[in-house]
């Protein structure tokens, strides 16, 4: 999916879930929740998805990964 792959390709974040949905004609809404070692202000990560111009609606939910390699996504599992 092509949003997973413009969030994931910054720093070593990875997507933990991820809800897309349309609400309207052309306009869809995403609720993200991102784990990553280096967390950004929520800012940075609408501005990953910049190029998603039917997305008219973002929450985005940032996770700092505490465990040793979020590549791996071993520190999913610490966030329960």
């Amino acid at each position: 999916m092509k949003i997973i792959d413009a969030i994931e390709k910054d720093a070593d974040n990875r997507i933990s879930d991820i809800h897309v949905w349309r609400v309207g004609a052309n306009d869809y809404a995403a609720i993200i929740s991102i784990v990553t070692h280096f967390p950004n202000a929520i800012e940075h990560y609408k501005e990953l998805l910049s190029d998603f111009h039917k997305i008219s609606h973002i929450t985005i939910e940032v996770n700092n990964c505490k465990d040793e390699s979020c590549a791996l996504r071993e520190c999913f599992y610490s966030l329960s």
